[in-house]
């Protein structure tokens, strides 16, 4: 007599059986690691100490992103802006930072401070016209005011006094 297939599975029933298994613990153990992996994501990006701090400028060499720190640092909300502007009083032509989203402040950045000092003798806030690189006048509201610094020359076109005094004392103590 043959045995019976219902006592004793054959060898290829066990083989898939033990397949099935491998199979079901691997995506178990592939959807345990992807958790993993994102759970460790999340934790570094919310976790500000691993960013690594701006590079500081060396004294003298300041860029617009020391100056957009030190507007920070001050306690202000800047932002890059889109623009530049010209004027006939300075050589270096400016770059436009927002302060609560408005292009009030235009940055010209020099090669060095004693560059900055000779360009800012003939400067005069009174007279002082901004203009778009294609000539279009930049309106400024109120008067404005300009700050030195290092080797920048920030002009204030806009806003209320204790913002300007903010901006005054970024710019004032770049390195």
């Amino acid at each position: 007599m043959r045995p019976s297939s219902s006592t004793t599975p054959p060898a290829t029933a066990r083989s898939r059986r033990g397949s099935h298994l491998l199979s079901t613990a691997l995506f178990v153990a592939a959807i345990v690691l992807a958790a993993i992996a994102i759970w460790m994501y999340i934790d570094q990006r919310n976790n500000a100490e691993h960013e690594l701090p701006p590079p500081t400028a060396q004294a003298g060499f300041n860029n617009l992103a020391s100056v957009v720190g030190a507007l920070k640092t001050a306690g202000l909300k800047p932002d890059y802006g889109r623009n530049t502007a010209n004027t006939a009083q300075l050589t270096q032509p400016g770059q436009t930072v927002t302060l609560a989203s408005k292009p009030v402040l235009y940055v010209f950045i020099y090669p060095d401070p004693a560059t900055r000092e000779q360009d800012a003798k003939h400067l005069d806030p009174a007279a002082l016209t901004l203009t778009r690189l294609s000539g279009t006048a930049i309106p400024i509201s109120g008067r404005a005011r300009v700050y030195q610094g290092s080797n920048v020359i920030a002009v204030y076109t806009g806003g209320d006094d204790a913002t300007g005094a903010k901006v005054q004392q970024a710019i004032e103590r770049l390195p």
